[in-house]
């Protein structure tokens, strides 16, 4: 597929069939149009240890002549030097989405996962930082929403009529809310648990030299799958199948699905 962006960036995009997308999206990549737009993450006081790169996809949504590019950005390890030892884990994966339609280079769109203060632990002291050229106003505080993820096998948790979750929101006009270097978002990264701000004091420290990889299915099915293999590994909960649908990053706690896999397994003798 060849896609013009703006004026004159014209670029090849692979269609790439996956499974875990809703029928209505196509999925994408074109490592130059993601390079593009590839954010720049400030270490600050969280540099170590370095993320093992930010993987991406690209959808795309034919009715409104849009995409997202889907970063992860993934660490190895979450380490919280026993300040919040429950919150101690191996494996880490944390997103920014951009949305840019076709007729402007510019981004209408980014949302990423930021830190919840004011809601804390009912969100998992995550939220959802949106950012959206057609909103006037900035939200006073963070509020709750609840969702529906998409059914299984887009979201491999979603069961027959999805899974219910809930996250923590704050909408922004996209205008003034966050620094670009040209076309790409400026992040730091602001906890242990590797979440975002693009607020103006914690863009500091090192930039991390972060590999840009492609977020296929064999790396999904992993990441859902393979990353529970003892207690301290987190296992990815995301629902990538719709980056399009309202709050657009949307989780849910995988583990009690994938205990049950586990279970499974050994009961099979297949796993010990």
């Amino acid at each position: 597929m060849d896609l013009t962006v703006g004026k004159a960036q014209n670029f090849a995009l692979e269609e790439y069939d996956s499974q875990f997308k809703i029928s209505s999206i196509e999925t994408h990549f074109c490592d130059e149009l993601a390079d593009m737009y590839k954010p720049i993450i400030y270490g600050g006081d969280y540099a170590d240890p370095k993320p093992e790169g930010i993987y991406y996809r690209i959808q795309y949504k034919h009715p409104l002549k849009a995409l997202c590019l889907q970063y992860y950005v993934y660490w190895l390890e979450q380490n919280c030097l026993g300040l919040l030892p429950i919150a101690d884990h191996r494996y880490d994966y944390e997103p920014i989405f951009i949305y840019v339609t076709l007729s402007n280079e510019f981004p209408i769109g980014i949302v990423n996962a930021g830190y919840s203060r004011g809601l804390g632990m009912s969100c998992r002291f995550h939220k959802t930082e949106i950012r959206m050229k057609e909103f006037s106003n900035r939200d006073f505080s963070e509020y709750e929403f609840n969702y529906k993820t998409s059914p299984y096998p887009y979201y491999p948790f979603g069961g027959e009529e999805g899974l219910a979750g809930k996250t923590c929101i704050k909408k922004y006009p996209i205008g003034g809310a966050i620094y670009m270097d040209e076309l790409r978002p400026l992040f730091g990264v602001t906890s242990c648990s590797h979440v975002f701000s693009g607020a103006e004091k914690e863009l500091r420290g090192v930039v991390l030299p972060i590999p840009l990889k492609r977020l296929n299915d064999q790396v999904l099915h992993e990441w859902y799958f393979e990353h529970h293999k003892d207690p301290r590994e987190e296992p990815f909960g995301h629902d990538v199948s719709d980056a399009f649908d309202f709050p657009y990053i949307k989780y849910c706690d995988p583990k009690p699905f994938v205990k049950k896999i586990r279970i499974s397994r050994t009961d099979n003798g297949t796993e010990s």
